[in-house]
């Protein structure tokens, strides 16, 4: 079996806006738990309030077709609308890797 694909996902978003952003990430966290290919999720919160990721999101996915799919659906978005996301300067860097060395 292959092993899964991790998503590292650091957002650039202001210290205020953090905790409303980790209440909507819950809800979508549940919404994702049945998505196909979806293999689990940990989100990460610098202790640093200077930091410029203040979230960092690692997931596991089966296959990049099946990170696609789900994050198409707008249910498991952290913000509802790229709008919303630029209205509160939240940026997020998602991107897919392998492991390569243990």
């Amino acid at each position: 079996m292959n092993d899964p694909l991790i998503l590292i996902n650091p957002f650039s978003i202001p210290t205020d806006a953090v905790d409303a952003f980790v209440e909507r990430w819950e809800e979508n966290t549940h919404d994702l738990r049945s998505a196909p290919g979806f293999g689990g999720t940990v989100l990460h919160r610098a202790i640093d309030s200077t930091a410029t990721f203040q979230l960092v999101n690692i997931a596991y996915w089966d296959s990049e077709e099946a990170w696609r799919a789900a994050t198409g659906d707008r249910r498991v978005a952290p913000v509802s609308t790229p709008a919303a996301a630029s209205r509160h300067h939240i940026t997020p860097y998602p991107a897919l890797y392998r492991v390569i060395s243990r």
